[in-house]
């Protein structure tokens, strides 16, 4: 992996690029594998559940702080699925994620849709209040 300098002078930390950008290729979605879509990095342990002595007992500093590269519906589909607890304690490894069933059907059919195709959200039913006589 390469990497690049980050900040000012000699005190500056590198930044590791992942292997695809090294080799100029279209960037791919490392749960649907979708190639030339917009890529947002998705902390495989929401960083709201990192101070929690829960997880700290049962995952490493490393562990904690591993983030995947996925495209914004794969993203938004995840977060609409599970909650950040569940995150931390059940899907904190990309093969979780993708051996869950309502989410391998999601990528199922994100697979087949075009690089520029956003899904709808979920809307959200108004329940009419109607008065029994």
């Amino acid at each position: 992996m390469a990497t690049v300098p980050e900040g000012p002078g000699f005190f500056c930390r590198p930044i590791m690029l992942p292997p695809q950008a090294e080799q100029n290729k279209a960037p791919t979605c490392q749960l649907c594998d979708r190639q030339a879509v917009a890529l947002t990095r998705h902390h495989l342990v929401p960083r709201s559940c990192h101070h929690r002595s829960r997880i700290r007992r049962r995952l490493s500093a490393i562990e904690r702080a591993q983030v995947i590269l996925i495209c914004r519906p794969c993203h938004s589909q995840i977060h609409r699925l599970y909650s950040a607890m569940e995150l931390a304690l059940h899907y904190h490894h990309l093969a979780a994620l993708r051996q869950d069933p309502a989410l391998v059907s999601f990528v199922r059919f994100i697979r087949k849709q075009a690089p520029t195709f956003k899904p709808r959200g979920h809307r959200r039913r108004h329940r009419i209040a109607t008065m029994s006589s």
